[in-house]
């Protein structure tokens, strides 16, 4: 379901899926961590946890964090997985574009400031009354102007807590944010594997020199870059986080041969894989 609102020169799109937005009782996970680590994941929007019970772990590639009673922003790219331990809560997706005809500059202080790191504030009543409220509009699969209010006064709660102004950056439209968050998805659930732009394009419904181009201006690097840098982004989690040796790491990333994987890694990091887990 989506919604789409605006507040000042910023637009809202908020995605919640009926499916899988709400974390219930029955979403605890008590995992290994090699578990967990088949969950890591990234996107080219913002995801939102909202947890006003218990507590909820993220763990990216540079630290595990506790979050409890929490809501917690997850800027876009950022690899990672959630353990957690709430009785209730919920998850939305949004993006956030600006209004092309204001002038943007509450919406450049909101992206910026969203964009730098995961972002964690405390739940006031009025954003818990709000987030209620939408669920009771998500359920009923309601999505007009009643949700697009609701969606508004709520994230304006939220960017008050985060003191944040309500009145750089990317004016790419929904429909590319679309094909970059299908790339992301794309390459999170297949970047062990081989993949070609051509898999890309079939997937995207577009040409091979179109994807390339979608590519080279959201990262600024080739299909086989980014897919390496996946690699050894996952690979620096799995080091830190789990007991696995260096070649069954290599191989579950993608990398055949041991060696090669080796030495990307340090022409990558500056330092081997042992290295690295020694340190951290």
């Amino acid at each position: 379901m989506l919604f789409e609102t605006e507040i000042s020169d910023i637009r809202l799109s908020i995605i919640a899926d009926r499916p899988s937005y709400r974390i219930s009782e029955n979403s605890k996970t008590d995992k290994s961590s090699e578990a967990l680590m088949e969950e890591l994941h990234s996107h080219s929007f913002y995801e939102l946890f909202f947890i006003p019970d218990d507590s909820m772990t993220i763990i990216t590639e540079d630290k595990t964090e506790v979050y409890k009673r929490k809501a917690v922003i997850i800027p876009p790219r950022v690899n990672h997985c959630v353990e957690s331990w709430a009785k209730s809560g919920y998850c939305l997706i949004f993006s956030i574009e600006k209004e092309h005809k204001k002038d943007g500059e509450i919406y450049r202080s909101v992206e910026e400031r969203l964009s730098r790191e995961i972002s964690a504030f405390e739940v006031d009543p009025d954003m818990a009354f709000y987030m209620e409220k939408l669920s009771e509009l998500i359920a009923s699969g309601k999505n007009g102007d009643e949700a697009k209010h609701v969606c508004a006064l709520l994230f304006l709660s939220i960017f008050k807590a985060m003191e944040l102004p309500t009145e750089k950056t990317s004016v790419a439209s929904l429909k590319y944010r679309n094909y970059v968050n299908t790339v992301d998805q794309y390459i999170s659930k297949h970047y062990s594997e081989q993949i070609r732009i051509d898999d890309l394009a079939s997937e995207l419904h577009l040409c091979s020199k179109q994807v390339s181009r979608i590519i080279n201006k959201e990262y600024g690097m080739s299909l086989s870059q980014v897919v390496h840098s996946r690699r050894l982004s996952v690979a620096c989690m799995l080091l830190k986080h789990t007991a696995l040796n260096i070649g069954q790491i290599a191989e579950s990333v993608g990398y055949e041969y041991e060696n090669y994987f080796f030495r990307m890694f340090k022409d990558t990091y500056g330092v081997t894989p042992a290295e690295y887990r020694a340190k951290y």
